[in-house]
């Protein structure tokens, strides 16, 4: 009896998740790079780089080169790649859905207060996850994509 509500409470939990269409932890694991059509928003020296973002299951994550403007808002800084090691977490605290990066180490030139915390948005589905921010005002619509490189 036990066992079938069990198996029954997971297939329930399923189904839910499918209904709600929202990238699940365990898919967006992986390593992320910045979109092509994206990269040609970036400052020029940022095209060629990496820009590389690593979500680990164990809830740390490494960014190699990431976009500058994860962190800064004003040029040169944001145009500046940035290398650092932290912790993500999905929050849905704001009603939309998003993973929360704490950067804990922070290399190359900087004056990042640590630790220093930034969001990307997901959408997308558990098969077919997706990671953005938006560049300057989310009203223009100038959206900075990743891609999954490696699961």
């Amino acid at each position: 009896m036990r066992v079938r509500l069990s198996l029954l409470s997971l297939v329930i939990v399923t189904f839910v998740a499918c209904l709600r269409d929202i990238p699940s932890r365990d898919a967006l694991v992986g390593t992320w790079t910045v979109a092509e059509d994206s990269r040609q928003l970036l400052a020029g020296p940022l095209r060629t780089l990496a820009l590389e973002l690593t979500l680990r299951r164990d809830g740390t994550f490494a960014a190699v080169d990431a976009p500058g403007e994860l962190v800064y808002t004003d040029s040169p800084a944001r145009d500046k790649p940035l290398s650092g090691t932290g912790k993500w977490a999905m929050d849905e605290t704001l009603g939309d859905h998003r993973i929360s990066l704490s950067f804990l180490t922070v290399s190359g030139e900087n004056n990042v207060r640590l630790p220093f915390h930034v969001d990307l948005l997901t959408s997308g589905t558990t098969m077919n996850p997706q990671l953005y921010f938006y560049r300057g005002d989310p009203d223009d619509r100038m959206i900075i994509a990743f891609v999954m490189s490696r699961h």
